[in-house]
């Protein structure tokens, strides 16, 4: 029973074992009994009609009376609130997408989490914005909807509108879970990295195809209990999209360099000298929001492509990196990275059959 005041979040159906996500992970709170269990929680607040139905409501065993009682169940919260309702269900082993008054059909296959700095309103005609609830919580900010030299793609700020979020607050797993939501199958990362090799210059464009982890605070999995799943990362990112943006960044003539690996720190601090000359030993970029976006995407069987913009020596060189000197290149450098991504999106294929991307939880589960 709920007291006045007290928010819902959001809903999901599991059976017996099972965690109550679409994923079975992420509420470790809160476990299945032995009847299939309901949990309903919405992203509002109560009203004196809605107060006290919410909780755990048994379902029958029977197949078709649980698919008929949890779609009446939600059309009846839907109907109190008649506000936007993001939320997945997981019926009989199908997965119900519901965005309220949003809701049509979505055709964006292709996801881009960048800054403000990528989005231009002259080359990203918006239709919608959507604002979801994940079961971790809220994304960065609401998904903007809209087409880019007609091909239709979902961007996301990953700091938030107005750059407010830190990398070590950023929410990951709600960020990757909201576009998934939305039907992307693709995510193309835009980020701003320092550089820790002197032929990888500021004002030059990695695409990264390894990274070293040295985060250590944050939320890397989807899977925190009820299955063990490991997923192999042997080759992180997406080798089809990799291939397909270097062709055209050596097309555009846009300085580049086909691989890099992408050393990852928690930050929100730079690093001191020391430690920038250690990571010059095993990585060629630094930066701090790579991971765990990357992997994440991965235990969703999504393509991930990461464009780094090189805007600093970081601190081994003489003159140590400083964040008005990354805000200045960045900015000196951010029309190559529209360019680049306008000018490959429409050769991007609809099918996913050359990379192993689509099949990485095939054999990853116990």
């Amino acid at each position: 029973m709920l007291k006045s005041g007290e928010r819902w979040k959001s809903s999901w159906l599991c059976r017996e074992g099972e965690m109550p996500t679409p994923m079975r992970g992420g509420l470790k709170e809160k476990t299945c009994t032995k009847d299939r269990v309901i949990i309903f929680r919405s992203s509002f607040p109560t009203t004196p009609k809605t107060k006290g139905k919410a909780g755990k409501v048994r379902i029958p065993r029977t197949g078709f009376i649980s698919a008929l009682t949890a779609i009446l169940f939600g059309v009846g919260i839907f109907y109190f609130h008649k506000k936007r309702l993001a939320s997945i269900v997981r019926l009989t082993g199908i997965e119900f997408i519901s965005l309220g008054k949003y809701a049509r059909s979505m055709a964006s296959r292709i996801g881009i989490i960048g800054g403000t700095g990528v989005y231009d309103p002259k080359i990203f005609d918006i239709k919608e914005r959507i604002s979801l609830s994940t079961p971790y919580g809220p994304p960065s900010d609401c998904v903007q909807v809209g087409t880019m030299d007609g091909v239709e793609v979902a961007f996301l700020a990953r700091h938030g509108s107005g750059h407010v979020l830190p990398p070590h607050m950023v929410n990951y797993r709600a960020n990757i879970w909201a576009l998934k939501q939305l039907g992307v199958e693709r995510i193309v990362s835009p980020c701003a990295v320092g550089s820790l090799k002197e032929d990888y210059r500021p004002g030059d464009l990695v695409i990264v195809d390894q990274f070293i982890d040295l985060t250590k605070r944050r939320d890397y999995t989807f899977y925190d209990g009820a299955r063990a799943v490991h997923v192999s990362l042997a080759d992180p990112f997406c080798g089809e999209m990799n291939a397909i943006f270097a062709k055209e960044a050596k097309r555009l003539k846009i300085p580049h360099h086909v691989g890099g690996t992408y050393v990852c720190i928690e930050g929100p601090r730079f690093s001191t000298r020391a430690e920038s000359n250690m990571f010059r030993n095993y990585a060629d970029i630094i930066g701090m929001t790579l991971v765990p976006e990357c992997q994440l995407a991965r235990e969703l069987d999504m393509c991930y492509t990461s464009l780094a913009t090189i805007t600093d020596y970081d601190v081994w060189a003489p003159e140590p990196v400083d964040l008005p000197t990354v805000l200045r290149v960045m900015s000196e450098n951010v029309e190559k990275v529209r360019k680049l991504i306008s000018a490959t999106l429409p050769k991007i294929p609809v099918k996913r059959g050359k990379c192993a991307c689509p099949h990485t939880l095939k054999d990853a589960g116990i």
